[in-house]
């Protein structure tokens, strides 16, 4: 997975959510890295899943990190 520049809109998107708090920033690079990596393996799976519940839970899993929650 490669980080790409963001356009100016989506930077100042990202940007007010974190204002906001509902985002917090990452600055471990191999964190985010890995979470990215366990987001995309979650989201590959969805259309496979014919549960909405099911398939709600594991979106709402892919983007939240619970491990930045304890730690």
């Amino acid at each position: 997975m490669a980080l790409t520049q963001l356009p100016r809109v989506q930077q100042a998107t990202v940007l007010a959510l974190v204002e906001a708090r509902r985002l917090d920033v990452v600055p471990d690079l191999a964190r985010a890295t890995s979470f990215l990596r366990q987001a995309d393996e979650r989201l590959i799976h969805l259309p496979l899943l014919t549960s909405v519940v099911v398939r709600y839970g594991i979106a709402y899993d892919a983007c939240h990190d619970r491990r930045a929650q304890r730690g």
